[in-house]
């Protein structure tokens, strides 16, 4: 048997490398967990998330530290408010008396050294900050947000993993390019996707008058107002659709707007978007573009992101520039000029 437990374990990159009769262990199924594991990741899913005004991140730079990266980053999200840190590390990092004096003053700073709790850490954070090594196993088993920090040059497999599949990770430390990750991490783990299939009765018809209002309206493809009959039609339609999926929006469970991903192909990596907010609700905008663009790399793993938006629509035009949408082409139709806009992995700034 030969294994490689890493999530980027791939079974072809051994093939006619082995024996025929070597059975081949690759990828995420077969990572190696100690037990505390998998009885927090049990205990977390029968406890019901609890709304906590302190955002918890866990800060896991390797025991040793050796590029000496705690300071940094802790130096780099000192200024944001409602946050607490938990560091992890060991006596073998030749640092800890200056980490120990740094954080000695802070209360929104817990040290933790030679731990044997970093599953109940990871099962209470909100965030993870790590180095793109074989933690990202334990983390990705978790189902915990991250972003990764590349330190050291033998972590570059696993980097080119993150990379090219859209996930967190920066090519190296860089406070202000981490700070904005963060920041843009706790705006939308504070949001909740709900989608349409789950909705409630009263969320259906509140969908609907939004999506009826004139304001809405006008942008949409079909000006048509729609009727109870076809909108409750069309979302029973979507539980046996893979190539579409719709979320209302809510935080403090409030419901703020609507987006939706239609054209999904998984073959191309390629998906379309629709947006529009609760009517009358002002500065949302920006959350529902990360929303998507996070959910649509991240989740659905698409290389390109497509949108299709009337000419006049300007504002939704400037707002998707604001993300690095280019403008691919403009086409007539019987409502009048639609412009073709795209992002690209590669041209994401989030």
């Amino acid at each position: 048997i030969l294994l490689n437990h890493n999530i980027y374990a791939e079974e072809s990159r051994y093939r006619g490398m082995v024996p025929e009769h070597c059975e081949l262990r690759c990828g995420s199924r077969y990572t190696l967990l100690r037990d505390e594991f998998r009885k927090e990741k049990k205990r977390k899913g029968r406890e019901s998330k609890i709304q906590n005004s302190e955002f918890k991140i866990l800060i896991a730079m390797g025991g040793a530290d050796h590029s000496n990266i705690n300071i940094d980053i802790l130096k780099a999200l000192q200024d944001l408010q409602n946050i607490h840190l938990d560091v992890v590390t060991t006596t073998a990092n030749r640092h800890l008396y200056e980490l120990k004096e740094y954080v000695k003053e802070s209360s929104a700073v817990t040290l933790h050294i030679n731990t044997d709790k970093i599953a109940k850490l990871m099962s209470g954070a909100d965030l993870a900050i790590v180095t793109p090594s074989v933690t990202l196993n334990e983390i990705f088993y978790m189902e915990l947000p991250f972003i990764a920090v590349k330190t050291a040059e033998n972590q570059g497999e696993m980097y080119e993993y993150l990379r090219k599949n859209g996930l967190p990770v920066l090519d190296r430390f860089d406070p202000s390019r981490l700070k904005k990750m963060v920041e843009e991490a706790v705006r939308s783990l504070q949001y909740e996707l709900v989608n349409f299939s789950d909705l409630s009765p009263d969320e259906k018809k509140m969908v609907l008058q939004w999506r009826n209002h004139p304001d809405i309206r006008k942008w949409m493809f079909t000006h048509d107002e729609i009727t109870l009959k076809e909108h409750l039609q069309y979302i029973d339609s979507l539980k046996k659709r893979e190539d579409r999926l719709y979320f209302l929006v809510k935080k403090d469970n409030k419901a703020v707007g609507v987006i939706d991903f239609t054209n999904i192909d998984i073959k191309n990596k390629t998906a379309e978007f629709g947006i529009y907010a609760k009517p009358g609700l002002r500065g949302v905008g920006n959350i529902l573009m990360e929303l998507i663009i996070g959910y649509a790399f991240k989740n659905l793993g698409v290389s390109t992101l497509v949108s299709e938006v009337f000419k006049e629509n300007g504002a939704a035009i400037k707002l998707y520039s604001r993300y690095n949408f280019n403008q691919t082409g403009i086409k007539k139709t019987d409502n009048g000029y639609v412009v073709h806009m795209e992002l690209k992995n590669e041209d994401r700034q989030i």
